[in-house]
């Protein structure tokens, strides 16, 4: 009997409608000779699994849900959630819970590296090079000029809990750092501020297969926005994406062994991304992405391509590890 496949997609966020399109990727790329998948779409008013009888209501009490009077019993979730539920950790304790194995980290992992402000204190710890940066909550606000004499301008105004580049202010002048902070406040109640790092911006995918941690070809974007934003990350016109990234040797196989190693020290599971910007003085982290876009337009399956590795293969291989090891525990 073929293992029940929910394809976790949606979310509480604004990445909602990211995480429809990077479902529907990994719908097409599972094989139905395989598993029997669903797309399993949880919002603010319910989930519900999509079917050819219609949008049928899952029970969150068994994780499942009934198609014509036959219970369907999940037996792992592939969780494509951008942003909460997905990327914060709910859903992954959820889960752990109902003992129901998924493909991503843990809910301490998720929960660490969702957050900017944790994940670039872990960094440190590791001597991984990071941008200057002040963190604060809303009660603790500092003084804007403060922050220019610490960080300079232009400067990166953050929620250290989101995706997609949502809040993400970048500000060139001290008049506009107050509107930027309250644009990030209102999105989460903790805000980093980071100095502007200049170079190619990188992003590397790494996955874990058949136990062994590999790196994807390193990608190089250039955009003619500000900033890779939620516009140029979802907007093939706004963006030239280069893979592999035409960088110096030297630095392309830092970056894969640099991804490899936050990879590891994160204790990341399943697909995840990287992201940096290489320096004139080498390379800086920027964040960890634990469940990166999968939308055709998305970098991960760029890099596939040009690593030449079959997607569908690659999710059979990782779903049946990860079954695999989670009868072991």
């Amino acid at each position: 009997m073929r293992p029940i496949i929910a394809v976790l997609a949606g979310g509480f966020s604004g990445e909602y409608e990211v995480s429809i399109k990077s479902a529907g990727t990994i719908m097409d790329h599972l094989d139905q000779a395989r598993f029997e998948s669903y797309l399993v779409v949880m919002s603010e008013e319910g989930s519900v699994a999509k079917t050819s009888a219609g949008d049928q209501p899952l029970d969150l009490n068994t994780f499942s849900f009934d198609l014509g009077g036959q219970k369907k019993q999940f037996d792992y979730a592939y969780i494509i959630i951008h942003g909460t539920p997905g990327e914060d950790g709910k859903v992954q304790g959820y889960l752990d819970m109902m003992r129901i194995p998924y493909n991503t980290g843990s809910l301490l992992n998720m929960a660490l590296t969702f957050n900017k402000a944790h994940t670039q204190v872990l960094m440190k710890l590791h001597d991984i090079p990071v941008a200057d940066h002040i963190i604060f909550r809303a009660d603790d606000r500092p003084d804007a000029q403060q922050v220019v004499d610490r960080l300079g301008l232009p400067c990166f105004v953050k929620p250290t809990e989101s995706g997609s580049s949502i809040g993400v202010t970048k500000v060139k002048t001290i008049d506009a750092l107050e509107a930027a902070i309250d644009t990030a406040l209102a999105i989460h109640p903790e805000v980093i501020i980071e100095s502007l790092l200049t170079g190619k911006e990188l992003a590397c995918g790494v996955f874990r297969d058949e136990g062994a941690i590999r790196a994807l070809p390193v990608i190089e974007i250039r955009s003619t926005r500000e900033f890779f934003d939620y516009t140029a990350k979802y907007d093939d016109a706004e963006t030239e994406e280069i893979v592999p990234a035409p960088i110096p040797e030297a630095a392309f196989k830092k970056c894969q062994e640099l991804s490899k190693r936050i990879y590891d020290i994160t204790d990341c599971r399943g697909i995840a991304r990287a992201d940096f910007f290489l320096c004139e003085d080498g390379l800086y982290f920027v964040e960890i992405n634990t469940i990166p876009g999968m939308s055709p337009e998305s970098l991960i399956p760029k890099e596939l391509r040009a690593e030449g590795l079959d997607l569908t293969e690659l999710l059979s291989r990782m779903i049946i590890n990860d079954m695999e090891q989670f009868q072991k525990k």
